[in-house]
Parts: structure tokens; sequence; C-alpha cells
């Protein structure tokens, strides 16, 4: 997704705020497969 290289300025404002997004997208798949892990494991 680099459709934003038109602006320079703010390249580096929604790259960060991007790579936050993703970090936080990733724990919150990362925590529910640990929860659904630990469920199927009680079954």
């Amino acid at each position: 997704m680099e459709y934003d290289d038109w602006d320079p300025g703010n390249n580096k404002v929604i790259r960060g705020k991007n790579i936050r997004r993703d970090l936080l997208w990733k724990t919150l798949k990362g925590q529910f497969g640990l929860i659904s892990k630990i469920r199927m494991l009680r079954l």
C-alpha cells in the first residue's frame, strides 16, 4: 500500500500509523490464537 508517495511530508506519519496498526493487529491476532488454542486444549 504505497499510494501515499505523492505527499512526502505525510509519508512518515502515515507509515508510522500503518506500522502501529499492523503491530496492534498482530498482537490481537496472537492473543486470539492463544485463547483459541487454550479453548481447544480444554475441550
